[in-house]
């Protein structure tokens, strides 16, 4: 750099002498060959060579021009074999199939050292001859190439996932993403004790997270993301010590978030966002210590997470927005070590985010977020004081500019309505009295919680569900939900009201 100044390298050949600048050119190469070696040539395996011939003979290409029936045309080298790479027996271990229409051939277990597989777009079958290769292969990467290929005509696997999976007992990566995968989810999987990294994103399946799974305990890397996965979030899965990613996102799962994720003390990143999720945020989530990244956005959680989220030491990005959180607004460990903060869409109470003088964010300490990155709009957010579990009244008045990214409020009539309502009924049944019990209920698409009095028998709900009343005409009635609809019922069964 120092010799060559500014000069351009046609200007300096322009005006070289060849034996100058073959000289030159030499010392390039030279100094090339020092920081990147060439490995030597290896030819590929007679056998393992044959068998990518016959391969070449029976794939379909999207592409002919850019197939391998154009580069696999010597095994002499492998280093320059198109999506091929040898180990130094010149054994064909990795095959990455791009471009490739239709079904697999069968005839891909005569590789038989292959170790890694890469398979996208439009092939559209596992061959069951894969599971020959059961002892070698190690990893396995089916999927669209990217989430716009669909749209672009491209094909990819459907049905259930292949039994022949479980089988492949070497696997320590599987990725079958951005498929049309449908039905549950195999327990045999559990089988692949190997197995460090599984994606399952982007597909259509269905069913449970089998508690099988909690016996993959040398999983790293969990995505199951943007499927139709119901039911409870198993407990087994705090069994996975080693998991690091989570990725759950996207389904409509339900029920409690289990108390045993707590035990995945080196989870660093965990979304359970978009699905169904109720309760509380575990307390003992805290424990993580190693947790970056917390999104449990758009379920149906409630309680106060404020003491939960304040102990996480390694915090940086956390989403609890479009909830039903209450309590005090959550502070953190480390506020300048946060690059994200969203807390709106909830029933959060003060003190509020900002004060009168000091337009900051509290909670936090911190200013300079950067666009899009904080938000605390439409929360029950107060001047003043105001303690775990009461109802905060507003103290002082809020003028345009206070509020600094938080003001958008929940009016605080509904602020008080939802306290009075659901905080403090929720907890004494105040409102539901001796003759009902008050139950949460999961309505509309996506399910959000309500809350409503389920009545004992000899008593009818109001018509606003927030109150029982005994009927003597009812008298030995059970009045609640059944199939979907709230009716009373006597002991024949018979349909009352």
């Amino acid at each position: 750099k120092m010799a060559l100044g500014n000069i351009s390298p046609r200007a300096m050949f322009s005006h070289a002498q060849p034996a100058k600048v073959v000289s030159f050119l030499v010392g390039v190469v030279a100094i090339l060959a020092t920081l990147c070696p060439v490995t030597a040539a290896r030819s590929v395996a007679l056998a393992d060579w044959q068998a990518l011939l016959r391969l070449r003979e029976e794939l379909n290409f999207t592409n002919p021009q850019r197939s391998p029936k154009v580069y696999w045309r010597s095994r002499d080298n492998c280093n320059v074999i198109f999506g091929v790479s040898c180990d130094d027996q010149g054994r064909v271990v990795t095959l990455s199939l791009w471009g490739v229409t239709g079904p697999l051939p069968e005839s891909i277990a005569n590789l038989t050292a292959l170790t890694s597989l890469w398979v996208g777009n439009n092939v559209t079958s596992i061959p069951s001859s894969l599971a020959q290769l059961s002892s070698t292969l190690s990893a396995l990467d089916w999927q669209v190439a990217a989430a716009g290929d669909a749209a672009l005509g491209w094909k990819s696997l459907s049905g259930p996932i292949p039994s022949l999976i479980s089988s492949l007992s070497a696997l320590s990566y599987l990725s079958l993403a951005s498929n049309d995968l449908s039905g549950a989810i195999p327990p045999q999987i559990s089988a692949l004790q190997a197995l460090q990294y599984i994606d399952l994103r982007n597909n259509l399946l269905s069913g449970a997270i089998p508690p099988q799974i909690g016996n993959n305990y040398n999983l790293n890397w969990l995505y199951l993301s943007n499927n139709r996965l119901s039911g409870f979030i198993p407990a087994s899965i705090g069994r996975i010590d080693r998991l690091r990613y989570m990725f759950l996102d996207s389904n409509v799962l339900s029920g409690l978030i289990p108390e045993s994720v707590s035990t995945l003390s080196a989870l660093v990143y965990l979304d359970l966002s978009f699905n169904a999720l109720t309760g509380p945020l575990p307390s003992s989530l805290s424990s993580c210590g190693s947790l970056y990244t917390l999104d449990v956005s758009s379920n149906a959680l409630s309680g106060s997470p404020s003491t939960t989220v304040s102990a996480m030491p390694s915090l940086s990005y956390l989403n609890l927005s479009n909830n039903f959180f209450t309590g005090l607004v959550p502070r953190v460990v480390d506020s300048q070590q946060m690059v994200s903060y969203d807390i709106s869409s909830n029933y959060f109470y003060g003190p509020g985010l900002v004060s009168d003088t000091t337009p900051l964010a509290l909670p936090l300490c911190k200013t300079g977020f950067e666009p899009g990155t904080f938000s605390a709009a439409a929360n029950c957010l107060v001047y003043g004081s105001a303690t775990e579990n009461s109802c905060p009244t507003r103290t002082g008045p809020m003028s345009t500019g206070d509020l600094l990214q938080v003001d958008a409020q929940r009016s605080e009539a509904a602020c008080l309505s939802f306290c009075r309502t659901n905080i403090t009924r929720t907890a004494a049944n105040s409102q539901c009295g001796s003759l009902g019990t008050c139950v949460m209920e999961m309505t509309g698409s996506p399910p959000r919680p309500s809350y409503a009095c389920e009545c004992a028998k000899g008593a009818i709900r109001s018509a606003d569900g927030q109150s029982c009343t005994a009927i003597a005409s009812f008298s030995g009635a059970k009045c609640g939900w059944f199939l979907g609809y709230y009716k009373c019922e006597n002991h024949d069964e018979k349909q009352l009201a």
